[in-house]
């Protein structure tokens, strides 16, 4: 669909933007991505979202409703295998789990 391309390309545009300087933004992009679902995610990760959403958790780590975002998003891009690699060669396992270790120890609910 042309327009769902479209929005895929937008959204990335916006996060490379504002990523580092608004969390809301990284949310909502987020919620994008997982409401495009699946279908889009190979499209998603040719843009590069895949290292943006990673340096996202990286900066954003105790903002638990902009964490949960991330991680519902990593997991749509982690269903194509492509995405997989990216996230692996970007320490996306490590980031994970650094961040549920982190949000555990403050009885987060994530």
């Amino acid at each position: 669909n042309l327009c769902n391309n479209l929005l895929c390309e937008k959204t990335v545009i916006i996060l490379k933007k504002y990523y580092k300087l608004h969390d809301y933004i990284v949310e909502v992009c987020c919620r994008i991505l997982v409401s495009l679902g699946s279908q889009y995610s190979n499209r998603f990760g040719k843009l590069g979202i895949c290292e943006l959403v990673l340096n996202s958790l990286d900066i954003y780590i105790m903002k638990e409703p902009v964490v949960e975002w991330i991680c519902k998003a990593i997991g749509i891009l982690a269903e194509n295998k492509d995405n997989v690699m990216i996230l692996c060669i970007n320490h996306a396992p490590e980031t994970i789990v650094k961040t549920l270790l982190l949000h555990i120890q403050n009885d987060s609910s994530i």
